[in-house]
């Protein structure tokens, strides 16, 4: 050279090279002598040649044959220092003249090193401070990439990657960068040439000694130091990237770096790496319930199970911070701000849903982060062995209230997530949402007046417990038993039961069980002689050793019933556990119940010390009564309940012992001014029995020319009777047999002929009808002949109907509820007077009865029909409930002003007795299975086709109706 030139780290080598006829090397040089690669001093750039590339030269992009490419090498990023000679080689030792090529335009100067920025800004992109990387500050990152490669930056102020590179730039020592939890990088990047991976990384020095400081964006190869991100498609356009730095690492970075290809291929690959973002992003936490206060959980997410965790894959939760998300195989946990500690009523309850089913899905609470022994798993594909798996249906939405401490006690520091899914690292997707952990609350029970708290359930009658089913505490008094649950609460001292003492509780069967027991036990065992548990309903046939059942009123599914009886009837002694015994084998997650209001205590009779008192009642009813009783309390100061009071004062064992007290003592008010029935005719009991069947004079006479079997003189008794019965009760034939049973409360009667003209129903208008027929307001089906043996006179048979085979047939009844006192139910026998009688025979001369049935009975012995007519009576009366001290005795009188009769009105229709009872069951005087037992007599208008075939298939007949 003329004269030296200084090579800095700006210094540019600039030319063209074309080439003709490649040689072994081909090299363009700057060096400080004449000699080739002095001691080690590599000087020169080779461009092109047949010779694999030496360590003697920096290996630049090859060149074709036949091609000019032209170069712009910055010399100063390979060496610096005074240079005297510009060489060229051209390498053909084989072959001497072999190799033709040119240089051109060569030029050496010095040139602002090109820089690309990174803007970095703190929360949310707000205030963005761009930083300068120079390309002159390039080093080499761990110990990957070729030596030969450095990173360029073009135009746009790009980041260029080209052939097989790992190169880092310093952050300035006064713009710190600080990864947090909330840190994200992005990044764009457009690949022209795929490598075998291309990436960005943030790291605290050069060394990659740091696992997982880098984050592979493309490339078909495996980064065993880096995190993949999902972006492995082909495409080579710009891709945008946004990395959730700060879920995987943190603290003080240093440098950033990029890395791309393979050392296999070192001149295969060319990225732009673009738009390079750091900022910190306020993320949503996790927000859960630790004992009913709201708590977030902080990032990071932390490694759960060692090797079991990908890596790749983060949770992610809700902007409402309720719910969590696992997608892809994740084994992730959070810690909790500070331990808490798992006791025996610890429960963990969330929602689930199922988006995409994988292997298994769990929640866990943990004290340590390589755990996997506090799991329950509640969806998968497969079943994990090594924990607790609850019953799945892999139902997409489900709720769960896991008794967690029923599995593990201890401390817990960690909430953690599992999505397990090897076969497919990025399938699955699940989310849980309002999670909650906390301590199952007390069960408050009243013992002999005070309150006793009860915690600490465990498992009770030896090995048939559900370990995840468990006593859930919804209110203070109220617990609920769902699935198949054997658990027992200990007392927090034990209780003696003596032969006084009483249990008192609210009991509601939501969904039926196999059994529903309560117990109130010694031990753990339940295996005693007396057995110290009630059964209290259930589906499954027990054995009577094992609970007792004398006394005890089963409860029905749907139904809610107070229970009171004295326990110490059954047994005494001393005893430590109230037990629930709610057991289904069959579905072991099935059924539900509701205990409340538990109560032990030895009442004391306070009407014992009280003095002659009265109340006045519109109708003497349980309710009325107990009102009453209560009133008289009050004034005593006394804290009994009116049932316990009772109980104490009749010294019974039951509640509906006092139940059967009230009745007696209310129907006594009524028994003293009834009418006997048999006054009705004042005939012997056997005549109206008869003429409820359809016989006697009454049905079979018909008036004759010469003044025979005049109804109006037959039965001339009846209009005496209405008189007497407008102000007065008739007593209810309850012996007679075709009213002894009738469990449904209802009454109806069924003629099939008219005796009596000149009225306003019936066919028959003049004197000494024999044949005309009632007004026809309903269709017969069948006749079973058992349901009535004392009036068809037969033990079997049936009569099939239908479509009005039966010709004119009209029924009429009444019903009553289930309560005594009432007016409808204490004064029946008015109704059934009136309705058969009355308005019946004397008012419209109806008579005789459907072949092989009553003409009049209680419904279960009535022909089975479409429908009947429906009377309700009302009355005006009132009441007096007298205690009289000295007899320690409750007397009832009545006083009736006034008694009348009207068709029913009722929602469904009016005149309907179907749609009257239906009133009843919305009034709690019936219950939806005895609606449901009626409409099989009453079945409705055209349902008599569906009532015949259902009968005769119990015959082992198929009914077909022919034209």
């Amino acid at each position: 050279l003329p004269k030296p030139v200084n090579i800095t780290l700006s210094t540019v080598l600039e030319f063209d090279f074309a080439l003709e006829e490649k040689a072994e090397s081909h090299n363009i040089c700057l060096d400080d002598d004449q000699e080739y690669a002095t001691n080690g001093n590599v000087r020169c750039f080779r461009l092109a040649g047949t010779e694999n590339s030496g360590v003697r030269d920096f290996d630049l992009d090859d060149i074709a044959v036949d091609a000019t490419k032209h170069y712009k090498v910055p010399v100063g990023l390979y060496y610096t220092g005074f240079v005297h000679y510009l060489a060229f080689i051209q390498k053909s030792s084989a072959d001497a003249g072999k190799g033709i090529s040119f240089f051109k335009n060569i030029k050496i100067y010095e040139e602002e090193p090109p820089s690309f920025s990174v803007s970095l800004s703190t929360t949310n992109r707000l205030d963005p401070q761009d930083i300068t990387f120079n390309t002159i500050n390039q080093v080499k990152y761990g110990t990957y990439g070729h030596a030969d490669n450095f990173l360029s930056v073009d135009e746009n102020g790009s980041v260029v990657t080209t052939g097989y590179v790992w190169k880092a730039f310093p952050f300035p020592e006064d713009v710190p960068l600080v990864v947090t939890h909330e840190t994200m990088l992005d990044v764009d990047l457009e690949v022209s040439d795929e490598a075998g991976s291309h990436g960005i990384c943030l790291d605290e020095d050069t060394s990659h000694r740091n696992a997982r400081r880098c984050f592979q964006l493309r490339g078909a190869q495996s980064c065993s130091v880096c995190v993949k991100m999902d972006a492995t498609d082909e495409n080579k356009g710009k891709q945008h990237f946004s990395i959730p730095v700060g879920n995987y690492f943190s603290g003080n970075m240093t440098h950033i770096a990029f890395f791309q290809g393979d050392y296999r291929a070192p001149k295969e690959g060319h990225a732009t790496f673009s738009n390079i973002s750091i900022y910190s992003e306020v993320r949503p936490e996790l927000r859960i319930k630790l004992n009913g206060v709201h708590t977030l959980l902080p990032h990071p997410q932390l490694k759960y199970q060692g090797s079991q965790d990908k890596g790749d894959n983060f949770l992610e939760v809700s902007p409402d911070s309720k719910s969590i998300t696992a997608t892809g195989n994740t084994y992730k946990a959070f810690a909790l701000p500070a331990p808490i500690y798992a006791t025996t009523d610890m429960v963990l309850d969330f929602k689930f849903h199922l988006e995409e089913n994988a292997e298994f899905h769990g929640i866990c609470l943990e004290e340590v982060l390589d755990g996997d022994d506090h799991c329950v798993y509640v969806a998968g594909t497969q079943v994990h062995g090594a924990d607790v798996v609850l019953t799945r249906t892999n139902e997409p939405d489900r709720e769960f209230r896991i008794p967690i401490g029923q599995k593990y006690t201890g401390t817990i520091k960690y909430l953690a997530f599992v999505l397990d899914y090897d076969a497919d690292l990025t399938g699955g997707n699940a989310t849980y949402s309002d999670i909650s952990i906390f301590k199952n609350p007390a069960l408050d029970i009243d013992v002999r007046g005070t309150t006793m708290s009860l915690t600490g359930q465990m498992a009770y009658g030896g090995g048939v417990d559900s370990l995840f089913n468990f006593l859930d505490v919804v209110q203070p008094k109220m617990v609920t038993l769902a699935g198949n649950i054997w658990k027992a609460l200990p007392f927090r001292e034990p209780i003696t039961i003596t032969k006084d003492t009483i249990v008192q509780f609210d009991y509601e069967i939501e969904e039926e069980a196999e059994i529903h027991a309560i117990c109130l036990d010694e031990e753990l065992s339940n295996f005693k002689d007396p057995t110290r548990c009630f059964h209290l309903g259930g589906t499954e046939r027990i054995s009577l050793n094992d609970y007792h059942t004398l006394g005890i009123v089963k409860t029905q599914e749907g139904q809610h019933r107070s229970y009171l009886f004295r326990i110490g009837r059954y047994f005494t002694g001393t005893v430590n556990y109230l037990g629930f015994i709610h057991d289904n084998d069959a579905n072991r997650y099935a059924g539900s119940s509701t205990f409340a209001n538990f109560k032990i205590d030895e009442p004391v009779s306070c009407l014992k010390r009280s003095t002659t008192f009265e109340f006045p009642v519109d109708e003497c009813t349980l309710e009325t009564f107990l009102a009453g009783v209560q009133g008289q309390l009050n004034s005593l100061e006394c804290s009994n309940t009116p049932m316990v009071e009772l109980m104490a004062f009749f010294n019974v064992d039951h509640d509906h012992d006092v139940v059967e007290k009230i009745d007696t003592i209310c129907s006594s008010a009524y028994g003293a001014v009834n009418l006997p029935f048999d006054q009705v005719t004042l005939d012997e009991y056997q005549f109206y029995e008869e003429y409820f069947d359809g016989g006697t004079t009454w049905n079979y006479g018909t008036e004759t020319a010469d003044g025979n079997y005049v109804l109006d003189e037959d039965a001339g008794r009846v209009a005496i009777i209405k008189q007497l019965a407008s102000t007065r009760g008739i007593s209810y034939p309850e012996k007679t047999h075709n009213f002894e049973d009738c469990d449904l409360r209802a009454v109806t009667c069924c003629w099939v002929a008219d005796r009596q003209g000149n009225d306003s129903g019936g066919t028959c208008d003049a004197v000494g009808c024999n044949d005309a027929d009632p007004e026809d307001n309903s269709d017969l089906c069948y006749v079973d002949f058992t349901r009535s043996q004392r009036s068809s006179h037969v033990r079997d048979g049936y009569s099939i109907y239908g479509d009005g085979e039966e010709g004119p047939l009209y029924c009429r009844g009444f019903a009553w509820g289930n309560a005594f006192g009432h007016a409808d139910s204490a004064l029946k026998g008015n109704t059934l007077f009136h309705v058969a009688m009355l308005d019946g025979l004397y008012g419209h001369g109806y008579v005789e009865e459907v072949p092989g049935a009553p003409m009049c009975g209680c419904v279960e012995q009535m022909p089975v029909a479409t429908r009947a007519d429906c009377t309700k009576l009302s009355a005006t009366q009132s009441v007096v409930v007298k205690f009289e001290s000295a007899l320690d005795l409750f007397t009832a009188k009545v006083s009736i002003e006034n008694v009348s009769y009207a068709n029913c009105e009722a929602t469904g229709g009016n005149n309907d007795l179907s749609a009257y009872y239906d009133e009843l069951v919305k009034d709690g005087k019936a219950t939806a299975d005895e609606k449901a037992r009626l409409d099989k007599i009453l079945v409705g208008v055209g349902n008599c086709d569906t009532a015949i075939s259902d009968f005769l298939k119990t015959k082992g007949f198929a009914y077909s109706q022919t034209e």
